[in-house]
């Protein structure tokens, strides 16, 4: 009995199979269906607005500002781009694909292929450069805007319908003011922010359209350091999130044609953006804040500890100038010499003796070597504080060293840039020690500001 009833069974099995399996055909054909008359609608609206569209891209909201493009499409599969971070209009061919649901891509380089160049130098950032974006995926599209994510890195970027003056002079005006925020060559290194009582030393990075600001908290006298995005604006810049220092709220500066400067421009808050070769004011106790939690301060590493495509790409950054960020001019050209020797990092040191601090080379025989034979040569400094702040110091030359390799030892003493940074550190002048963000510290020399270097805590 139970042989005949599954017997029974077994062609209302196949029939239910045969159904399963069509339905599953008719459903992604319909799905594809569905995919090619939205991107044929998507064809449609792109091109219709007679001046194109305008987007703000924004990278990454952690550490990058934000980057104005205007984009013409026309039907024959080019789009016309403008933009706040190239001088010149750029042309590329654009199209559709259904590679994640509906795609746009820009197929040839263009303004938007500038922003994903990993050649683009950025400090601490290897390979990936301004984080950009030439594929997007579609993920609304109304009368009046297209709404994409990037395809690579998932940030949001909505288009909306530009205007006559978006092409004719307000990308111009907003790289203008950009471009003026830049530091200016031979400029000192301090740039005073006052804001009604209060001050904030800024340092501008100009590829990443950031500002670190340093202040001191007017209770505690603390040293605190925070970060803020840069965006253009017809009359100068806009500040994301807004600077707040002791009370006060700042998120917008406008630029004076007559006096070329920039002045404070949000209501109720007067003040402009100076430079000084003299600190806005005292970073106090930083001598402090440099030492502790960490054995030492340091210049980015050169290559790293394995020979990986990461290490290799830091060797050839700190070699073609990536790392001149960290470091005054004077110091670059030496700072290269000595990658080419071996030199993988220079360090502060503070603990050898449990006094310091040390002035240390560390790295290797050679300078493509990536692997765990690596050296160093720490030689002694005396230090003097030169003045309660606690915030300005002044080295020496003890004549005291310590190596672990006499070769190692050898190749690095013989370099230029060995006599560079040893004069350097020892000059008589002094530093004054300026905390930034994310545990780095800058010293800068107290007779002329323009002379800086860059350490980070490790």
């Amino acid at each position: 009995m139970k042989k005949r009833e599954i017997l029974w069974l077994l062609p209302l099995l196949f029939l239910l199979a045969r159904c399963t399996v069509k339905e599953d055909y008719i459903f992604e054909e319909s799905a594809t269906a569905r995919i090619k008359a939205y991107i044929t609608a998507c064809e449609a609206t792109i091109t219709k607005p007679e001046y194109g569209w305008k987007a703000l891209f924004e990278p990454n909201k952690q550490s990058l500002g934000g980057y104005n493009i205007v984009m013409k499409f026309a039907e024959d599969g080019n789009v016309r781009m403008v933009c706040d971070f190239l001088e010149d209009e750029t042309t590329s061919t654009y199209s559709f694909n259904e590679s994640q649901g509906a795609v746009l891509c820009m197929d040839t380089y263009s303004a938007l292929h500038y922003l994903a160049d990993p050649r683009i130098p950025r400090a601490g950032v290897l390979g990936v450069g301004l984080e950009g974006e030439f594929e997007f995926v579609i993920k609304e599209v109304t009368a009046d805007s297209m709404v994409f994510t990037g395809k690579k890195w998932g940030e949001p970027v909505v288009f909306y319908p530009a205007e006559e003056r978006d092409w004719t002079g307000r990308m111009a005006a907003y790289r203008e003011h950009i471009e003026k925020m830049a530091p200016q060559e031979d400029s000192p290194f301090f740039r005073a922010l006052t804001m009604n009582n209060t001050a904030v030393n800024i340092v501008y990075d100009p590829p990443t359209r950031t500002i670190i600001y340093t202040y001191s908290d007017n209770v505690s006298k603390e040293i605190l350091s925070a970060s803020t995005r840069v965006y253009g604006t017809d009359e100068g810049v806009r500040l994301s999130p807004e600077i707040r220092v002791n009370g006060v709220v700042l998120d917008r500066l406008r630029y004076n044609q007559s006096t070329r400067m920039f002045e404070v421009s949000t209501p109720g808050v007067v003040g402009a953006l100076r430079y000084s070769n003299t600190p806005p004011f005292p970073f106090y106790k930083s001598l402090n804040m440099l030492r502790e939690r960490s054995t030492f301060a340091c210049t980015p590493r050169i290559g790293s500890l394995s020979g990986n495509i990461t290490g290799i790409l830091e060797l050839l950054l700190a070699l073609i100038g990536g790392h001149s960020s960290y470091m005054t001019s004077e110091l670059q050209l030496g700072y290269r010499n000595l990658a080419l020797a071996g030199m993988k990092q220079f360090r502060i040191i503070w603990d050898i003796d449990g006094e310091g601090p040390w002035f240390s080379l560390f790295g290797a025989l050679s300078f493509a070597a990536m692997d765990d034979l690596y050296y160093s040569t720490s030689y002694k400094l005396n230090m003097e504080i030169l003045r309660d702040d606690e915030d300005q110091v002044r080295f020496t030359w003890a004549n005291e060293k310590q190596t672990d390799n006499a070769q190692f030892d050898t190749n690095m003493s013989i370099q230029a840039g060995f006599a560079a940074f040893r004069l350097f550190i020892t000059d008589p002048a002094g530093f004054t020690i300026v905390p930034s963000a994310n545990e780095r510290f800058y010293l800068v020399n107290l007779a002329d500001s323009r002379r800086w270097l860059l350490l980070s805590k490790e």
